[in-house]
């Protein structure tokens, strides 16, 4: 995880939020924290980033910032699972989001929706299935 600290006049600085914006759109941002501070007679937006580097994305050391990469097609659960599956999978991803808030870490590094999206196309196990080691 890194951090980036941006600081933006409130009068409007077009640049300084292009700025940001575009900081924003070539990370993956883990979370932003605002504040409004005032300090030598200027007001100013503060805002802290933390996020996490794509691959291929210039750092920011150089205050240059990555053009966004092109998003990844996302996928629609609800169409291509069945009904109950579907269900299946919800119940995944909000016990998914439990784990990762007590462990205070993002969702997608414990399991990505491709993986709970099999889980959830599974026949489910009893507890036998799950007990029994299979040669």
């Amino acid at each position: 995880m890194q951090i980036q600290v941006f600081s933006i006049p409130m009068e409007g600085d077009a640049e300084a939020t292009e700025q940001l914006n575009a900081f924003l759109r070539s990370q993956k941002v883990l979370s932003i924290e605002k504040a409004a501070v005032a300090a030598g007679g200027r007001q100013y937006w503060s805002v802290c980033v933390e996020y996490l580097p794509r691959r291929g994305a210039e750092g920011p050391a150089d205050r240059s910032v990555a053009k966004s990469q092109p998003e990844k097609a996302r996928v629609d659960y609800r169409e291509l699972l069945t009904a109950p599956q579907f269900a299946r999978f919800s119940k995944l991803r909000v016990l998914r989001k439990e784990l990762a808030d007590s462990e205070g870490v993002p969702v997608y590094t414990l399991f990505t929706n491709a993986l709970l999206a099999e889980v959830a196309t599974s026949d489910p196990l009893d507890l036998d299935h799950l007990t029994t080691s299979r040669a």
